[in-house]
């Protein structure tokens, strides 16, 4: 089946991978456009009724052999947080909808991103300001909700691109400013994963620790994407064959020498965040996703269907 685009072109075998993170069961004022429970489930209502929802071997093996009907969506989450399994695995299985959860492993049972310490210290802090010149930012307010997303917004690209332990000790430095105690209940549990797998959900690797994988020896990269998928299979005891790149941006955040290691290492495809739809031009091991915050309705629906022809793909350097 295929349509036509305004050029006149005609339109077939294409893929759109939706990719969401976090999707908490009430609105929260620090993660605005971020689509909670309500707003998740509006949009699979909207998938089920007027687009073709499959799984991704169903996806991938469709999309590479020709054969995928039109408006294919795949569903997918990274990271691994607990209101994945919470809220959207309940909303996924009460419409019946599958998707695939990209794990970053070393988070499991009680670990905590960087980000997140970030965004939770600014969250829980009693002060109404936080000091961070030592990190070459200015004083910070914080004692608005919206002084607290102002603050994250300038926190996060300082701290992104560091090397990993670096910015470790930086998150840490900024919770004991913040002088908060931090939660250790924002990612799954493993019995969390084995039971998104036991309930029909495919589990991806997402590497261990969520590096930004240009910013590692190539070496270390291999052995933290290894770590991530080799728990994983263990825990679920089935093979992984399916990556996405944490963070996720071509040329920036991967590049060749990943693509090629993933391929090596014996997955199957691999999934960036570079906006846009896959056809069977797509390099495997960097297949196109789009993202999605608080629309609803006819607005979800016709944003889902531009990204089947917008965007040109940028690939790795």
């Amino acid at each position: 089946m295929c349509e036509r685009e305004a050029s006149g072109r005609v339109m077939k075998n294409r893929l759109a991978i939706l990719n969401y993170h976090q999707v908490p069961a009430d609105a929260d004022p620090l993660h605005l456009n971020t689509c909670h429970r309500h707003i998740f489930r509006k949009q699979l209502e909207s998938l089920a009724r007027y687009f073709n929802v499959i799984s991704i071997d169903e996806g991938v093996r469709g999309l590479f052999a020709g054969k995928l009907h039109r408006n294919s969506v795949v569903i997918t989450f990274d990271d691994g947080y607990r209101n994945n399994f919470e809220v959207a695995f309940d909303e996924l299985q009460r419409i019946g909808l599958p998707a695939t959860f990209f794990i970053a492993s070393d988070y499991l049972d009680g670990g905590r991103m960087w980000n997140d310490t970030i965004i939770e210290a600014l969250r829980s802090t009693r002060k109404t300001a936080l000091d961070l010149e030592q990190f070459e930012l200015p004083i910070l307010p914080v004692r608005t909700n919206a002084q607290r997303v102002a603050a994250i917004n300038a926190i996060i690209p300082v701290f992104k691109y560091l090397q990993p332990d670096e910015r470790e000790q930086a998150v840490r430095r900024v919770a004991k400013i913040a002088e908060v105690d931090l939660p250790d209940d924002l990612m799954m549990t493993s019995a969390q994963v084995k039971s998104l797998h036991a309930g029909g959900m495919t589990i991806g690797a997402h590497t261990a620790s969520h590096p930004i994988l240009r910013r590692l020896p190539a070496q270390d990269a291999r052995e933290d994407i290894i770590a991530g998928r080799d728990f994983l299979e263990q825990l679920v005891g089935c093979k992984l064959r399916y990556f996405a790149y944490p963070n996720g941006k071509p040329g920036q955040d991967y590049d060749k020498t990943h693509v090629q290691m993933l391929s090596e290492l014996g997955f199957e495809a691999a999934f960036s965040t570079q906006w846009g739809f896959a056809d069977r031009s797509i390099n495997r091991f960097e297949i196109p996703r789009v993202g999605f915050g608080d629309h609803v309705g006819w607005r979800f629906s016709l944003r889902l269907l531009r990204s089947y022809f917008e965007a040109p793909v940028q690939f790795a350097a």
